[in-house]
């Protein structure tokens, strides 16, 4: 496998990104970027960001863990204002998924979210978005797997990495197109912008979801103005999720 850089450097970064981001802090290592930042927030302001080379107890949704090798991978978390937002903040993984899907099509990668906070390619994901509001500040963090890397048994079929679908990737240049792409999206789009765009991004796949002490088979239509699933049975009655924890996984 040939890689483009493979090490991510502050200076190159702070250099090429969108004026609102203030400060850029690159480490080697720490527990998790998303934490550190919530633990923080009150020496921190919107549009600082924090990247890791490795996390040693990376954070997904619903506490999970999100696998973070060293040097595989871009972990990021970056404070930012509410007030900045043209939408509900509910809406805001979705929009940070939308800027991940956006920047791998220009690598010519079809990715899709896959509702509410992974994006896809081929059915195995390939980033992950958290985001959290701690009073007027969101903390937004995503992992995107950059590298091949010797995944869990767990979650090895179920994951993929971008270059394997594009060899030379620059893990610099994908973090600058990442971040620059979230800030596009938050201030140029609204919210029917948004759901016009989930609905060209979206997994097409058919969900089973839990409702009551029934599990159905749904189709999914389109997204709510607060980012809320809603989907179509079998007896074309649409039903709005409000939580991933109702989609009954494999």
């Amino acid at each position: 496998m040939i890689y483009g850089d493979t090490m991510l450097q502050q200076k190159i970064i702070k250099q090429k990104l969108h004026h609102f981001f203030q400060t850029v802090n690159v480490v080697e290592t720490i527990a998790s970027t998303h934490i550190y930042l919530k633990e923080n927030l009150s020496t921190s302001s919107s549009g600082d960001v924090l990247l890791a080379q490795e996390q040693q107890s990376g954070i997904g949704t619903q506490g999970r863990v999100f696998f973070s090798p060293k040097d595989k991978g871009i972990y990021c978390s970056f404070c930012l204002d509410i007030s900045r937002l043209q939408f509900e903040t509910t809406m805001l993984p979705i929009v940070v998924g939308i800027a991940i899907c956006d920047v791998l099509d220009s690598y010519k990668i079809k990715a899709s979210i896959q509702w509410v906070n992974d994006v896809i390619i081929n059915h195995q994901k390939v980033a992950g978005v958290l985001c959290e509001q701690v009073g007027t500040m969101m903390i937004v963090s995503f992992g995107i797997n950059v590298y091949d890397a010797q995944y869990p048994e767990s979650i090895k079929s179920k994951t993929t990495h971008v270059s394997f679908y594009h060899k030379t990737v620059n893990i610099n240049d994908l973090t600058i197109a990442v971040l620059n792409q979230i800030i596009e999206v938050i201030t140029t789009k609204n919210s029917p912008q948004i759901i016009d765009l989930f609905n060209q991004y979206h997994d097409q796949a058919k969900l089973r979801i839990k409702v009551d002490d029934d599990i159905k088979l749904v189709d999914v239509v389109t997204i709510d103005d607060s980012g809320r699933l809603i989907v179509m049975d079998s007896k074309h009655q649409k039903i709005i999720l409000y939580s991933a924890n109702q989609i009954v996984k494999d």
